[in-house]
């Protein structure tokens, strides 16, 4: 698209090229690993229905995405 001094950039602090990567440096804590650690571990969980209303939240975007795609 033209963005060759943002790409330079980027490439030049180290980012790289690969596709598909989360865009978050690794000293930023990870949502992945907030119940992993010790220090975290007394925080309380989310509650099931947070998680189900989620997961069908995420499962209707992915089919709305998929209907945008032709072929698909």
């Amino acid at each position: 698209m033209g963005h060759t001094e943002v790409m330079d950039f980027i490439d030049k602090n180290g980012g790289r090229q690969d596709q598909g990567q989360v865009l978050v440096q690794d000293h930023v804590p990870k949502v992945k690993d907030f119940y992993q650690k010790e220090c975290w571990a007394h925080h309380p969980k989310p509650h099931q229905e947070y998680i189900d209303a989620r997961k069908k939240q995420d499962e209707a975007l992915l089919a709305e995405r998929n209907k945008l795609v032709p072929g698909m």
